[in-house]
């Protein structure tokens, strides 16, 4: 390689996890999508999906949205369902992690 050219740094297939590393434009679209969350009545409760193929991007767009919610004051919680199997297994795990987070996440629990 000569001198005066840089090599071409060719990313991974891990998502991405700030907006700077959006090189597909994905940021403004993750931001609108975050706003319309946050303006959600969500007193009776609400489920919101990301749905798309393998590969796709849900991931990296999910992280970008967090940026949005993050600056709302709204805490994350993140739950990996790939790493289990079954539906009791799964299940056992989401209400063990996130009694776990209630327990060192100050933030998560209101006090009033």
């Amino acid at each position: 390689m000569s001198p005066d050219k840089k090599p071409v740094s060719i990313p991974g297939d891990n998502p991405i996890q700030e907006p700077k590393c959006d090189v597909l434009g994905r940021l403004d679209t993750a931001k609108s999508f975050s706003r319309q969350v946050l303006e959600l009545d969500v007193s009776e409760g609400v489920a919101v999906g990301v749905f798309g193929p393998w590969g796709s991007g849900k991931t990296s767009f999910i992280n970008l949205a967090k940026t949005e919610f993050k600056q709302a004051g709204i805490p994350i919680l993140d739950f990996n369902p790939w790493m289990f199997s079954g539906t009791e297994q799964l299940v056992k795990r989401f209400f063990a992690e996130l009694t776990a987070q209630f327990k060192i996440r100050a933030d998560l629990v209101e006090i009033g």
